[in-house]
């Protein structure tokens, strides 16, 4: 076990528009990276070959195994994709035995939420903790789970669909085919989606000046913008978007009392317009008990957390 902890492991985040790279040390230390793009409209086996490419670009003769975070449903126990969105043709593709054949190393995979929750448990904003949430808000929201600081693994599936728990009953349609699920409101197009509708029922807001009467150029950035300079309806926003999380949480703790629950991507830079509502609505609705222990943070590693979950979840497979 020394043997193995005291060395090397890569690893790898495939994402839509981008497949990086790390070499990582046992404690959560990038020694190195790469990046490529994915080009994923070019298929399987060419996607393929850009993640032989980023492992072979940081790999050593000191790296004793290759984890890997995909964007989608995937088998941790055998390490096979089942379907990714966005990625063309990959249904039941066999990715770590492709990679283990190709680097003669063990390899591992888990859906991209599971090892960036992995990684805020063990080296993040829940470090010390045993359970974590981690939860990524950007186009849509990805969620892992992390108890007993092991990533939340059912039989043969991977992903934690926080994203399509229903918060508003007979909501607008989602394109998982429910109604009301929280992405479908917090998802970073649907909070201008319900920003504009205000606006369309006559609400009064400075932010169409900001951008010249193109609604288009309105995005969560523009909105968190406009609601640090007193823009009401810009406010209101983003506390409703922080009720419609909380909402999604307190389910979420009254079920599973995490201990930490981390929130990243690109909506979670509003900062405290987002988390203050997030936490009110947990201590008014949430079970006082399991409330009191949790603590709602923002996600730490950013643009890492990728590559150092899918090194985090190598290591504790091959220990």
């Amino acid at each position: 076990m020394d043997k193995v902890t005291k060395r090397l492991l890569v690893g790898v985040d495939l994402g839509g528009t981008y497949i990086k790279s790390a070499l990582v040390s046992d404690e959560g230390q990038i020694m190195g990276r790469y990046s490529v793009a994915t080009d994923a409209q070019a298929g399987v086996e060419a996607v393929l070959d850009k993640i032989r490419e980023a492992v072979e670009r940081v790999k050593t003769e000191h790296v004793v195994g290759i984890g890997v975070g995909a964007p989608g449903l995937v088998d941790p126990g055998t390490g096979d994709v089942y379907d990714l969105t966005n990625f063309p043709g990959w249904k039941h593709v066999t990715l770590a035995a492709t990679l283990r054949d190709e680097f003669g190393l063990p390899v591992f995979a888990d859906n991209d939420g599971n090892v960036m929750a992995l990684a805020e448990c063990l080296w993040g904003a829940g470090r010390g903790a045993n359970s974590l949430l981690g939860i990524t808000l950007g186009t849509g929201v990805g969620g892992g789970l992390v108890l007993s600081q092991q990533p939340y693994q059912p039989e043969g599936v991977s992903a934690v669909e926080i994203g399509h728990i229903v918060v508003q009953h007979g909501g607008a349609p989602c394109a998982c085919g429910g109604k009301g699920c929280l992405e479908r409101l917090v998802g970073n197009k649907f909070i201008v989606e319900r920003f504009l509708q205000r606006v369309d029922r006559g609400e009064k807001t400075q932010v169409l000046n900001r951008v010249s009467g193109d609604r288009g150029k309105i995005t969560p950035e523009i909105l968190s913008m406009a609601a640090d300079e007193g823009d009401r309806l810009a406010e209101e926003i983003w506390r409703e978007t922080g009720e419609y999380l909380g909402s999604a949480l307190v389910t979420v703790i009254n079920l599973l009392a995490p201990e930490v629950i981390a929130i990243g991507g690109g909506v979670a830079k509003a900062g405290e317009k987002l988390f203050s509502p997030i936490r009110h609505w947990v201590q008014s609705y949430a079970m006082s008990a399991l409330s009191q222990r949790v603590s709602i943070v923002p996600a730490v590693l950013g643009n890492d957390a990728g590559v150092i979950g899918a090194a985090s979840l190598a290591k504790q497979r091959l220990l």
